[in-house]
C-alpha cells in the first residue's frame, strides 16, 4: 500500500503542475490571424485593440468603413478610423467582447450584436469604465474573411446628445454618464464611471 501511495502522490502533483503551466504559459493569440467567421471580426478587434495594435485593428475594416464615434458623427475610411483607434490604444484600453447574437444577411452580411465592457483613462489619468451595445455590420470579402462595414459601438446604447458644434437634432441627454459626452469617443460606451 505504501508503495502505491508513493507512486501516486508525486503522479498527482506532476499531474496538477502539468496543468499550471499550460495555463501559465498559454500562446498568446494570433494578432496576424484573418477573421474567418462573423464573430470572429469582433473576438479579433478585441485581442488587437488590447494588444495596442493599431494596424492589426484596422485592417478589420473595409477601406471606406464608418466607426460611429460616441458624439454620433462618423469616422469614415481607414485614416479617420485610424485616428479613433490610436487614441482608444493611447488611453490604455482593455476591451471584452460578447458577441451575443448574429443576424446573417445571405452569404456576404452579417450584423453582429455585441455587449462589450472596457476599461481605460480619461484625459486626467483617472481609470474609467466603459460599456456599449453595439451593433455591426460586417462583409465576407473576396478571400474568404471578414471586415466590418460599419461599426457602431453605441447602438443599442441610451441615445446621448450629440457634441453642439455637429448641429444634429437633440437627443434624450444620458444621465448614466458625467462630462461631456466627446470626452472619450473611441469606442467609450454609453455608460461611464470614473474609478479611483
Amino acid at each position: 500500500m505504501k508503495t502505491l501511495a508513493t507512486l501516486l502522490v508525486p503522479l498527482a502533483l506532476i499531474a496538477t503542475c502539468a496543468g499550471c503551466v499550460a495555463r501559465r504559459h498559454a500562446p498568446p493569440p494570433d494578432l496576424n490571424a484573418a477573421a474567418r467567421t462573423p464573430e470572429d471580426a469582433d473576438r479579433l478587434f478585441g485581442e488587437r485593440l488590447n494588444a495596442g495594435d493599431i494596424d492589426g485593428v484596422v485592417a478589420l475594416y473595409e477601406p471606406t468603413a464608418t466607426l460611429v464615434r460616441q458624439d454620433r458623427t462618423a469616422a469614415i475610411g481607414t485614416a479617420a478610423i485610424r485616428e479613433e483607434i490610436a487614441a482608444a490604444v493611447a488611453a490604455r484600453t482593455q476591451v471584452r467582447m460578447g458577441v451575443f447574437h448574429v443576424l446573417l444577411g445571405g452569404d456576404d452580411l452579417a450584423v453582429l450584436y455585441n455587449d462589450w465592457h472596457a476599461i481605460g483613462t480619461d484625459r486626467d489619468g483617472r481609470h474609467v469604465v466603459l460599456n456599449g451595445h453595439a451593433s455591426e455590420v460586417v462583409r465576407r470579402q473576396h478571400d474568404g474573411t471578414w471586415r466590418f462595414v460599419v461599426d457602431d459601438p453605441d447602438a443599442r446604447s441610451v441615445a446621448c446628445e450629440p457634441h453642439p458644434q455637429h448641429h444634429q437634432p437633440a437627443k434624450a441627454p444620458c444621465k448614466a454618464r458625467k462630462g461631456h459626452p466627446c470626452a472619450h469617443k473611441a469606442h467609450a460606451g454609453a455608460h461611464r464611471k470614473a474609478t479611483k
